[in-house]
């Protein structure tokens, strides 16, 4: 059985928390126990004579050994009330003489299952839904002179790209489901994260790993679901074109490893040096780069990867490219884009609004509005690695991030908060590079 795994993992500070937070619901969100036993007696109780388990021989967990640990240090180390929480248990009665060859067994089989993941958890989001909707009739532009337009699959749950493909009967028509909807244009909930948090300045989360940043993701957006409609979902599939597109330029460098992390900080660079005004529009009506921005990528890429290769004190590639610290390095590159590029892009309008807002108002609100959106993304993250300030006030950070983003007014209230929160966060040594 593995050591105690102490609070560190997802899952075990989902325990803890449900443990100080909500024992009563510790039944529904955890799986449980399972154990075996040589011999179970039983007896009878109540005026129904219910049967009861009175005695169990040779008891021995065999998967839920963090649950038992967990549940032990939350009440002798957090002095957590425990007389609510109940615990299911699949209990199997095995012979003694059985027990050596029965219990590792059932040991492999109980952890050798697919593997459940915070994605999965989140399939029935009203966001990731709402996607789904409106991705399934939305027709992409042909780019390649044929005339035939496509489709982008979200696949919102795991494994429906391939049910929707097995639906089609007859190889006829699941050729023209393909045509329709290449594979080339199939992509997850993770991979949306993947392309958002990239635009949105947060390389340093996307290169802790798929599930983490699809966590962080989530986090971030809380409660406060955005209105999803066409125009959202083409520029995600043109963050989607544009990482993969990145993926495809850096693949042609051969720097030798750590391509993930060089696409996501190079795409975040790009968004940072052009204030993300790189016309995502035109991408989703192209389906593709044009010459000037695809040289941009080329050209970028090398001081990237410069600043990813050599991480500060000591620590591995793969390491530092998971810290704010490496992301702060990598907005520290002197670069700016070419004249064809600056032809190409877009006037920010959420910055040309946050301008006004902050010319025309001298208010509170105006004061949190002219603070640039990915300064609030980059409180909300430091936050959350540093372990400072309170959950509420990380979350008010990227909303106030996020309301800015969209042009959204922020109340007297939110500003008021938000304000103080970046006070506190600056003499608790936040830093950043607005981008």
């Amino acid at each position: 059985m593995r050591s105690f795994l102490q609070g560190r993992g997802l899952v075990n500070k989902g325990i803890r928390q449900t443990l100080l937070n909500e024992p009563e619901r510790f039944l529904a969100y955890n799986n449980g126990i399972t154990a075996t036993a040589s011999h179970v007696e039983f007896t009878h109780a109540g005026p129904t004579g219910s049967r009861l388990i009175h005695r169990l021989h040779d008891l021995q967990i065999v998967n839920g050994g963090q649950t038992t640990a967990s549940l032990h240090h939350a009440h002798a180390r957090d002095r957590a009330d425990i007389e609510r929480v109940q615990v299911q248990m699949k209990l199997t009665v095995v012979s003694p003489e059985r027990l050596q060859d029965i219990v590792p067994e059932i040991s492999r089989y109980s952890n050798t299952q697919n593997k459940v993941t915070v994605v999965d958890f989140s399939s029935n989001h009203p966001f990731h839904v709402a996607v789904e909707k409106v991705t399934r009739s939305l027709w992409a532009p042909a780019n390649d002179g044929s005339g035939q337009e496509t489709r982008w699959f979200y696949e919102r749950a795991r494994g429906q790209y391939a049910d929707a493909l097995a639906r089609e009967r007859t190889p006829a028509g699941q050729r023209r489901f393909k045509l329709i909807h290449p594979t080339s244009q199939k992509f997850t909930k993770s991979d949306a994260a993947k392309y958002l948090n990239s635009w949105q300045q947060l390389p340093h989360l996307v290169s802790r790993g798929a599930e983490k940043n699809f966590y962080a993701f989530m986090t971030a957006m809380g409660d406060d679901v955005l209105e999803v409609d066409s125009t959202l979902c083409q520029r995600l599939i043109a963050t989607a074109i544009l990482f993969r597109a990145t993926d495809r330029v850096i693949a042609e460098q051969q720097f030798g490893g750590y391509k993930i992390n060089i696409v996501t900080y190079t795409v975040a660079k790009l968004a940072q040096a052009t204030n993300r005004r790189i016309d995502l529009d035109r991408i989703w009506r192209e389906q593709t780069l044009t010459l000037a921005l695809t040289s941009a990528l080329r050209e970028l890429c090398v001081p990237v990867h410069q600043v990813i290769a050599r991480p500060l004190r000591g620590t591995n590639v793969g390491e530092w490219a998971k810290q704010p610290d490496c992301w702060e390095q990598v907005c520290e590159v002197a670069w700016a884009p070419s004249e064809d590029l600056v032809q190409e892009l877009t006037h920010n309008a959420t910055e040309v609004a946050a301008a006004e807002r902050a010319i025309s108002d001298s208010s509170i609100v105006g004061a949190a509005a002219a603070v640039p959106a990915p300064v609030w993304f980059a409180l909300a993250a430091w936050a959350r690695d540093s372990q400072n300030l309170a959950p509420w006030q990380r979350q008010l950070a990227s909303n106030v991030g996020r309301y800015l983003n969209n042009d959204w007014p922020l109340s007297e209230k939110q500003a008021t908060q938000a304000v103080r929160v970046l006070d506190e966060a600056r003499q608790l040594g936040f830093r950043a590079t607005p981008g």
